[in-house]
């Protein structure tokens, strides 16, 4: 039960159903030709989340001696030895599973070079965990483009199914998909290590917090958040041509993100920062499902 948690279940079955929506619903919607089998996705689905349930392990595995001063609670820090190396193992075993499951994937597809897209984003993952998390916007770059990657996979296995023939509206829609995953997933990055700064110091990281200060981060965030709502709501309009879908938008995601951009004016004061990455989580899904309902949108 205990190295159950270190792969983040709830985590899990967020990204297990972001993946079932765009597939069944939002792919369904806009009338595919046809979707993926259910092996082939299925497959897919469950080797990322191998790879991503690896990945919580490893960088958790990296990150005991950081954890120890941010999240003395977390279960490693208190682990014993064997139980930590136990964890390695699990951690490797996981991303190791995940590709060879990719290989089979590539297969199943015809295309059996797919399996290293997998074994890219295992060794990204090792980088990251090892070396890239510790330096300023590097780890949280990779990271965030990590986060995207299996919307990209996904993509990508739809082109292989339809031998390329995918429409504009498919390109689209997986582009700004990507995109919004890529921002909130980075402005939550970087939100985060303002969390960890006390333990990031002690162990001589240094992410963006520690380089240009507290003040200064919270106005990058806050630029960066500007940068995603200008993004999110012109390719709404430029290429969904929906004043809609805008307005969904701006409801929906928008808001919840000037939302958290206000909340960091207070710099001096301002630390309840979990509470704004779980809003950042809760707007990725918001997101989500508005997308899901585009063909909806589109009609109005």
């Amino acid at each position: 039960m205990g190295l159950f948690k270190l792969i983040r279940p709830l985590n899990l079955a967020f990204l297990g159903i972001s993946l079932l929506l765009v597939h069944y619903f939002l792919m369904a919607a806009l009338a595919i030709d046809s979707l993926l089998p259910t092996a082939v996705f299925l497959t897919f689905l469950f080797s990322s989340l191998l790879m991503t349930a690896g990945g919580y392990v490893i960088n958790d595995y990296f990150d005991i001696e950081t954890d120890t001063i941010n999240k003395p609670k977390r279960l490693l820090t208190t682990a014993s030895s064997r139980q930590i190396k136990k964890a390695y193992y699990l951690g490797m075993i996981l991303l190791l599973a995940s590709v060879l499951l990719g290989f089979v994937l590539g297969y199943f597809v015809g295309r059996l070079s797919f399996g290293f897209s997998y074994l890219f984003a295992a060794m990204a993952l090792l980088v990251y965990s090892q070396k890239l998390k510790k330096q300023m916007l590097l780890g949280n770059i990779m990271v965030s483009i990590l986060t995207a990657y299996p919307y990209f996979l996904l993509f990508f296995l739809l082109l292989i199914h339809q031998n390329g023939q995918a429409n504009v509206l498919l390109h689209q829609v997986f582009l700004f998909l990507m995109i919004m995953s890529f921002l909130l997933n980075w402005i939550r990055e970087i939100i985060k290590d303002l969390e960890d700064m006390n333990g990031d110091y002690a162990t001589d990281h240094a992410t963006l917090p520690l380089q240009i200060g507290r003040k200064r981060t919270h106005f990058f965030i806050q630029t960066l958040i500007g940068i995603t709502i200008i993004v999110l709501e012109g390719y709404s309009l430029y290429f969904f041509r929906s004043y809609w879908l805008v307005l969904f938008f701006g409801i929906g995601v928008v808001l919840p993100l000037i939302y958290t951009a206000y909340h960091f004016r207070k710099v001096l004061i301002f630390n309840n920062y979990k509470q704004q990455t779980s809003i950042l989580k809760l707007i990725m899904l918001i997101g989500l499902l508005l997308l899901t309902f585009l063909p909806q949108i589109l009609k109005l």
